[in-house]
């Protein structure tokens, strides 16, 4: 049985989880969750390390499987297998129906605004930068960018 200590200093006894039970708990939430495993040489026997258990999503063959998340403590330390990080991978899970088409869209529209925003910037400065390159204008030093909006509002 593992037994692990808490931030209080209260150790705490934990039948250890079965590997294949947790990943079966898993798959039960999602078909594409799976259990992994990790070596972490910060921790435990300098030499051998320990497992740090990880919850991955296969994204298709076309991607890595990405990290729902790693059974640590708060500050890091790995913690034994045991049916708690079923839970905290259902406690990350949205409480109502998840619109990923609408997540996109709204993703979407965020970086094209963005987009707009850094055109008309650069707009700005190409205006500005243009003339001093070829001349026509004196370069304005230690001045403020008001002054030169307010140059293009006269």
């Amino acid at each position: 049985m593992p037994v692990s200590q808490q931030r209080s200093g209260l150790y705490v006894v934990e039948d250890a989880g079965d590997f294949k039970a947790v990943d079966r708990e898993l798959r039960v939430i999602d078909d594409r969750l799976f259990l992994s495993w990790e070596i972490d040489h910060r921790y435990g026997d300098p030499r051998y390390g320990t497992k740090v258990y990880r919850v991955l999503c296969d994204y298709g063959s076309a991607n890595e499987p990405g990290v729902v998340c790693e059974w640590r403590t708060d500050v890091g330390v790995p913690l034994p297998l045991s049916s708690g990080l079923v839970e905290q991978v259902k406690s990350q899970r949205p409480r109502e129906g998840f619109n990923a088409k609408a997540a996109q869209a709204a993703n979407d529209a965020k970086i094209e605004k963005e987009r707009a925003e850094l055109d008309a910037a650069m707009d700005e400065i190409a205006d500005d930068v243009g003339p001093r390159i070829s001349d026509k204008r004196s370069a304005l030093l230690h001045r403020g960018p008001h002054l030169r909006r307010a140059r293009r509002g006269q």
